[in-house]
Protein backbone atom coordinates (compact mmCIF):
# COMPACT_ATOMS: atom_id res chain seq x y z
CA UNK A 1 0.00 0.00 0.00
CA UNK A 2 3.15 3.02 0.85
CA UNK A 3 4.31 1.86 -2.38
CA UNK A 4 0.92 2.46 -3.97
CA UNK A 5 0.78 5.82 -2.24
CA UNK A 6 4.08 6.30 -3.81
CA UNK A 7 3.98 5.85 -7.42
CA UNK A 8 0.14 8.00 -6.66
CA UNK A 9 2.40 10.75 -5.40
CA UNK A 10 4.80 11.03 -8.04
CA UNK A 11 2.24 10.68 -10.91
CA UNK A 12 0.43 13.70 -9.19
CA UNK A 13 3.15 15.37 -9.44
CA UNK A 14 4.47 14.90 -12.77
CA UNK A 15 0.97 15.94 -13.84
CA UNK A 16 1.15 18.63 -12.06
CA UNK A 17 4.76 19.93 -13.00
CA UNK A 18 3.74 19.48 -16.93
CA UNK A 19 0.42 20.96 -16.60
CA UNK A 20 -2.90 20.35 -18.88
CA UNK A 21 -3.36 22.96 -21.87
CA UNK A 22 -6.82 23.81 -22.90
CA UNK A 23 -7.87 26.57 -24.88
CA UNK A 24 -10.75 28.16 -26.45
CA UNK A 25 -13.13 30.97 -27.77
CA UNK A 26 -14.88 32.55 -24.96
CA UNK A 27 -16.77 35.34 -27.22
CA UNK A 28 -18.55 34.98 -30.84
CA UNK A 29 -18.40 37.04 -33.76
CA UNK A 30 -20.97 39.72 -34.78
CA UNK A 31 -23.72 38.36 -36.87
CA UNK A 32 -22.57 37.77 -40.36
CA UNK A 33 -18.94 37.38 -39.33
CA UNK A 34 -16.67 34.06 -38.84
CA UNK A 35 -14.40 33.50 -35.21
CA UNK A 36 -14.11 30.06 -34.63
CA UNK A 37 -10.95 28.32 -32.71
CA UNK A 38 -10.37 24.40 -33.76
CA UNK A 39 -8.17 23.22 -30.82
CA UNK A 40 -7.74 19.69 -31.72
CA UNK A 41 -5.86 20.53 -35.05
CA UNK A 42 -4.54 24.30 -33.72
CA UNK A 43 -6.09 26.37 -36.03
CA UNK A 44 -8.40 29.40 -35.99
CA UNK A 45 -10.63 31.13 -38.83
CA UNK A 46 -11.21 34.86 -38.03
CA UNK A 47 -12.67 37.87 -40.21
CA UNK A 48 -11.56 40.46 -41.38
CA UNK A 49 -12.36 43.37 -38.36
CA UNK A 50 -13.47 40.69 -35.71
CA UNK A 51 -11.60 40.40 -32.23
CA UNK A 52 -12.21 37.05 -30.29
CA UNK A 53 -11.13 36.36 -27.03
CA UNK A 54 -9.38 33.39 -26.28
CA UNK A 55 -9.40 31.66 -22.81
CA UNK A 56 -5.94 29.02 -22.53
CA UNK A 57 -5.63 27.73 -18.89
CA UNK A 58 -1.82 26.78 -18.49
CA UNK A 59 -0.46 28.97 -21.16
CA UNK A 60 1.70 31.97 -20.22
CA UNK A 61 0.21 34.81 -19.47
CA UNK A 62 1.06 37.68 -22.29
CA UNK A 63 3.47 35.75 -23.93
CA UNK A 64 1.68 35.11 -27.47
CA UNK A 65 2.84 36.69 -30.65
CA UNK A 66 1.86 36.48 -34.05
CA UNK A 67 4.72 36.03 -37.23
CA UNK A 68 2.46 38.63 -39.29
CA UNK A 69 0.73 41.01 -37.25
CA UNK A 70 -0.56 42.57 -40.63
CA UNK A 71 -2.58 39.24 -40.98
CA UNK A 72 -3.50 38.80 -37.56
CA UNK A 73 -2.47 40.50 -34.00
CA UNK A 74 -2.84 39.10 -30.60
CA UNK A 75 -3.05 40.50 -27.54
CA UNK A 76 -3.47 40.02 -23.83
CA UNK A 77 -6.40 40.63 -22.12
CA UNK A 78 -8.40 41.14 -18.85
CA UNK A 79 -11.73 39.96 -19.37
CA UNK A 80 -14.81 39.85 -16.77
CA UNK A 81 -17.63 37.53 -16.85
CA UNK A 82 -21.32 38.07 -16.54
CA UNK A 83 -24.38 35.53 -15.43
CA UNK A 84 -27.56 36.07 -16.69
CA UNK A 85 -28.69 39.11 -14.37
CA UNK A 86 -25.65 39.53 -12.35
CA UNK A 87 -25.12 43.35 -11.67
CA UNK A 88 -20.90 42.51 -10.95
CA UNK A 89 -18.71 40.33 -13.37
CA UNK A 90 -16.59 37.34 -11.82
CA UNK A 91 -12.71 37.42 -12.99
CA UNK A 92 -11.95 34.40 -15.51
CA UNK A 93 -8.68 33.23 -13.83
CA UNK A 94 -7.08 31.82 -16.45
CA UNK A 95 -4.86 33.65 -19.44
CA UNK A 96 -7.20 35.42 -22.28
CA UNK A 97 -5.91 37.02 -25.17
CA UNK A 98 -7.52 38.33 -28.01
CA UNK A 99 -7.43 37.62 -31.92
CA UNK A 100 -7.58 39.81 -34.15
CA UNK A 101 -8.12 39.59 -37.95
CA UNK A 102 -6.43 42.52 -39.30
CA UNK A 103 -6.16 41.78 -43.29
CA UNK A 104 -7.36 38.40 -45.30
CA UNK A 105 -4.43 35.52 -45.51
CA UNK A 106 -2.91 33.31 -43.46
CA UNK A 107 -0.10 33.44 -40.54
CA UNK A 108 1.04 31.93 -37.73
CA UNK A 109 0.36 32.82 -33.75
CA UNK A 110 2.51 31.40 -30.97
CA UNK A 111 1.18 30.95 -27.35
CA UNK A 112 3.56 30.12 -25.13
CA UNK A 113 2.88 27.08 -22.43
CA UNK A 114 4.10 26.97 -18.89
CA UNK A 115 6.12 23.16 -18.97
CA UNK A 116 5.56 22.18 -22.73
CA UNK A 117 6.32 23.06 -26.43
CA UNK A 118 4.41 26.54 -27.59
CA UNK A 119 1.36 26.23 -29.62
CA UNK A 120 1.11 26.72 -33.02
CA UNK A 121 -1.90 28.34 -34.12
CA UNK A 122 -2.78 28.59 -37.95
CA UNK A 123 -4.48 31.69 -38.49
CA UNK A 124 -6.99 32.10 -41.44
CA UNK A 125 -8.41 35.51 -42.11
CA UNK A 126 -11.34 35.64 -44.41
CA UNK A 127 -13.05 38.46 -46.19
CA UNK A 128 -17.14 37.89 -45.27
Amino acid sequence: MIKFKAHFAIVIAFVSLVGCTHYGAISSPPPGKTASVDSQNDRATISRGVALAIECSGCKVGESFSDDSTIASVLPASVDALSEGATSGSRISDPTFVLVGENVGTTRVRIAVLNQPDIDLQVTVLDD
